[in-house]
């Protein structure tokens, strides 16, 4: 049997007819390309011990000199990543003290708001009469000082400093809620 007849084992007479084969002559010519002569091998190079004890030498410079920039490095990196998270930081502590403003400014504003319904509340319930009292800072009169001047022709006389009056005491700080009160009061609004 031919290696035609073993491939193609039961297939139709007129099927393998139609088959052609084709001759392996481009094979050949790339086997006879593809030989190449062997390697020489290269001497390896002979180093005298002095020679052998510089480069040691230079290996081990060379490795300090690579372990200080590795350092060098390494330092400047966790440089700057503390300035990345410090700038980070100072981002967060400025929108926490602007929502900590806006929330102050929206618990005196309820405060307000509260404070003047009661006055509301208040002045529909009853009118009050509201009495002005004026605070006089000054003392009730004060005695005069007489001074006398002396009778010289070509002297003059100093003139005397007067006093400042007394400041009126500030009035006492308001009171504050704290938050937890707050919340208490506005629960029932």
């Amino acid at each position: 049997m031919s290696k035609e007849e073993v491939l193609f084992e039961g297939v139709a007479d007129e099927e393998v007819a139609a088959v052609e084969v084709a001759e392996p002559v481009a094979e050949v010519e790339s086997e006879v390309a593809v030989e190449k002569p062997a390697k020489k091998t290269r001497k390896k190079r002979v180093l005298t011990e002095e020679q052998k004890e510089r480069l040691r030498e230079q290996l081990k410079v060379g490795r300090l000199t690579a372990l200080r920039n590795r350092q060098k490095r390494a330092k400047l990196k966790k440089i700057e990543q503390e300035q990345k998270v410090n700038e980070e930081e100072a981002k967060l502590s400025a929108y926490l003290q602007k929502k900590q403003q806006k929330e102050q400014a929206l618990s005196e504003l309820e405060a307000l708001r509260k404070e003047l319904a009661q006055l509301k509340a208040a002045q529909k319930s009853k009118p009050t009469k509201v009495e002005v009292v004026s605070e006089d800072t000054k003392s009730p009169e004060e005695p005069k000082k007489v001074i006398e001047k002396p009778k010289l022709e070509n002297h003059t006389i100093p003139k005397e400093k007067k006093e400042p009056e007394p400041k009126p005491a500030p009035a006492p700080p308001k009171p504050q809620m704290s938050r937890k009160q707050l919340l208490k009061m506005m629960k029932g609004i």
